[in-house]
């Protein structure tokens, strides 16, 4: 290895080795850049999810509400025709 290096002059090693250093830290960068934004992909992902399982939720509960005012002044009769609508199939 020392007799390859003692051919190549001094200048020339420490440019190589500069330039080498240099080419594997860009690599490295792309590298950790494309994990990033894929981590950020993902997280952009999962805070949809969130949100409409947030919106469907509320909307359910508001649903939910709505039936129980109008059920709240029905008779028996009405109430249970209204129950019904929303009761699972036997």
């Amino acid at each position: 290895m020392d007799a390859l290096l003692s051919l190549i002059p001094g200048g020339l090693v420490t440019t190589l080795v500069a330039s080498i250093s240099a080419v594997l830290l860009v690599i490295w960068r792309a590298f950790a850049t494309g994990r990033a934004s894929g981590r950020n992909e993902e997280r952009a992902r999962t805070s949809a999810e969130r949100s409409e399982s947030v919106e469907e939720r509320l909307e359910m509960h508001r649903e939910a509400t709505e039936a129980e005012r109008r059920a709240a002044g029905t008779t028996d009769e009405e109430a249970r025709k209204e129950a019904l609508k929303w009761a699972k199939p036997r």
